[in-house]
């Protein structure tokens, strides 16, 4: 959230604080209204989006698995995603993480799946692959995954928008028959989903407190 200088005197009102550290106002997380988020503007962190490739594995085969997750401290709260894809020998080939200042575990799950889809389709656009690519998705949300695979019907509003890009997005991947053979999404227990779930909390982390 950004506070002109002429409202500091209201935003205090609501109980923003004066970090000297970084020269910004921010407001703990219990004063986050609903006035206070139609007030000012929210202030999201940028996503951090690093490489993206997908280079051959030692054995010539190329099969791409990702893994996604994301939580929220207070639900809605200060949330965090993260995404890291891997070939098969185990190369990071790409990885993403970003968050916001007030979201649910839910819109979180979804952030994390939507930005790994999205560094497969446009890695896979850029970087034809012959053979081609067997892409494994992986992510412990059972609701995520099982709505979009179109197993569950997603009915929450707030939902809905980032169920259609993911849907979307699967569905690009899908028809990308020059590179893809199959595209499979498949939900794992957290203790096998470490790297996302430390991406998601990094970027929680980052997040704290709001800065305004």
């Amino acid at each position: 959230m950004k506070v002109p200088y002429e409202e500091k005197d209201i935003a205090k009102q609501h109980g923003a604080k004066w970090d000297r550290g970084k020269r910004k106002w921010w407001f703990p997380e219990d004063k986050v209204t609903e006035f206070v988020e139609n007030k000012w503007e929210k202030v999201t962190m940028p996503q951090t989006n690093v490489r993206s490739a997908l280079p051959t594995s030692a054995d010539g085969s190329k099969i791409i698995r990702g893994w996604f997750d994301g939580g929220s401290r207070g639900n809605p709260g200060v949330y965090g995603y993260g995404s890291i894809v891997r070939s098969k020998n185990g190369k990071v080939m790409g990885v993403r993480m970003g968050g916001g200042s007030r979201g649910t575990n839910n819109e979180a799950e979804y952030e994390g799946a939507k930005h790994l889809l999205e560094m497969l389709r446009d890695t896979l656009k850029k970087t034809p692959m012959d053979p081609k690519v067997h892409i494994c998705v992986y992510g412990d949300s059972k609701m995520v995954i099982n709505q979009i695979n179109g197993d569950w019907e997603c009915r929450a509003d707030n939902l809905i928008p980032l169920y259609e890009e993911c849907s979307k997005l699967a569905k690009e991947i899908r028809e990308n028959t020059e590179s893809v053979e199959h595209l499979t999404l498949e939900w794992v227990p957290r203790e096998k989903n470490g790297e996302a779930d430390n991406l998601a909390n990094i970027a929680m982390d980052r997040f704290k407190p709001v800065s305004v």
